[in-house]
């Protein structure tokens, strides 16, 4: 369960650089409108008062360095508006592995293994198959948002990470299911 807060303690504070992020990028917006305008009453000016090649120049130069400080504009805000997006979808998915795939007594043992590996809590592939195999989906699946370059690895790495190599690394998991079947774990293998 410490996990999950964890996850939501990283996402929020994802949440929250993005929300600073956007506060700076105002203040870029601003700075762009303003160069902006400054550009287009230059070339109102150059217009009216340089009537020979010379001002013809000056208005091409100024309308390529609109469009190009535009372009930035909408490359920086497009960056942004991605990086809030994994954010989210990283917050809803670490969720759902507790509520929508209840995993959350299967991940206690999981990690009971890996911590007491004598202890008598631990996980039996045979008796909590559904609950592993709800497992599995979950990662499928989100090695499936990985693979197909929708999220970055990075973005859930430091939230996922724990919960993916817990299942992964843990020996009866790979004696009986994954080495037996590996071309149907295709994703969590690239993954791994």
């Amino acid at each position: 369960m410490i996990e999950f807060y964890l996850t939501i303690w990283y996402a929020k504070s994802i949440i929250s650089q993005n929300k600073k992020r956007d506060i700076t990028m105002k203040k870029r917006n601003s700075l762009v409108i303003i160069l902006s305008v400054a550009v287009i009453v230059v070339a109102l000016i150059s217009t009216i008062f340089i009537k020979d090649s010379v001002g013809d120049r000056i208005i091409e130069i100024i309308t390529v360095a609109t469009a190009i400080i535009g372009a930035i504009a909408l490359f920086l805000q497009f960056k942004k508006e991605k990086e809030l997006n994994q954010a989210t979808f990283v917050l809803e998915y670490s969720k759902s592995f507790f509520e929508e795939y209840d995993l959350g007594d299967l991940f206690s043992k999981l990690d009971n293994d890996y911590d007491n590996p004598e202890s008598t809590y631990k996980f039996d592939i045979n008796v909590e198959r559904e609950a592993y195999i709800k497992y599995v989906l979950w990662i499928e699946s989100l090695s499936a948002v990985v693979l197909d370059n929708v999220l970055n690895i990075e973005a859930i790495d430091k939230a996922l990470g724990y919960r993916f190599f817990l299942l992964i690394n843990n020996k009866e998991v790979q004696e009986q299911d994954i080495k037996p079947w590996l071309y149907l774990y295709e994703g969590t293998c690239i993954l791994y």
